[in-house]
């Protein structure tokens, strides 16, 4: 599976976020993608308001979520 995490530097919601995922992918062996959308004017623009923006199997999950709601789409996205 693999994970894409929408972020910013700076961002410590960001940044707990990549560390739940992030323990989470080298468990199940998926993919954990971190994309800084401050080197992008175009992801700055669709995900920027919303960050942390988490994307897995085409499912966009924008904050604010909870952790029951991440782990929901993660559950969905590996059946």
């Amino acid at each position: 599976m693999r994970i894409q995490i929408f972020s910013t530097d700076g961002c410590a919601l960001c940044d707990k976020v990549i560390d739940k995922l992030f323990d989470l992918s080298v468990a199940q062996g998926s993919e954990l993608i971190v994309t800084d959308v401050s080197l992008d004017d175009e992801l700055l623009n669709r995900y920027g308001a919303d960050i942390p923006v988490i994307k897995i199997s085409g499912k966009t999950l924008r904050s604010p979520f909870s952790d029951k709601e991440l782990f929901e789409l993660i559950e969905q996205s590996t059946v």
